[in-house]
């Protein structure tokens, strides 16, 4: 589908990259299994009941399906993370986050995430984001 016949609405590609993405990296921490474990509490969970953990919130698009900011999660350590069980767990929830994810990809990347995350997708780049992640999907 070429970008300029495309009237899908913004909501519903985001939508289908969503999809996409846990389809994908579920796989990937899963490693075509079944289980895997949170990022942050270390607990095994399966592949149903692991969640995509942002480590900067999904409101920034610019990162949002971006492989640095996303590690498994499970639900709690989720919205612990997300401030649903209050100001000092999400704190300690994201400190941890943090620093494992300092540590695994350096500071560098890290740094360069968190520019990336003040930038915005064109709808362009959204549409290409979404063919690239279809290619992901295939190769699974």
């Amino acid at each position: 589908m070429k970008h300029g016949s495309n009237k899908r609405k913004h909501g519903d590609v985001v939508e289908s990259l969503d999809r996409m993405y846990r389809r994908i990296r579920k796989h990937e921490w899963c490693n075509g299994g079944d289980y895997c474990f949170c990022y942050t509490c270390g607990k095994l969970f399966s592949r149903e009941q692991i969640e995509v953990g942002h480590f900067e919130s999904r409101r920034f698009e610019s990162i949002r399906w971006d492989d640095r900011n996303t590690r498994p999660q499970c639900h709690d350590c989720n919205m612990a993370m997300a401030g649903a069980k209050g100001a000092a767990s999400a704190e300690r929830v994201r400190a941890i986050y943090a620093n494992r994810l300092i540590e695994e990809i350096g500071e560098d990347e890290y740094n360069a995430m968190e520019r990336k995350r003040l930038s915005r997708l064109s709808p362009i780049e959204l549409y290409d984001l979404e063919n690239q992640m279809r290619q992901r999907v295939k190769g699974l």
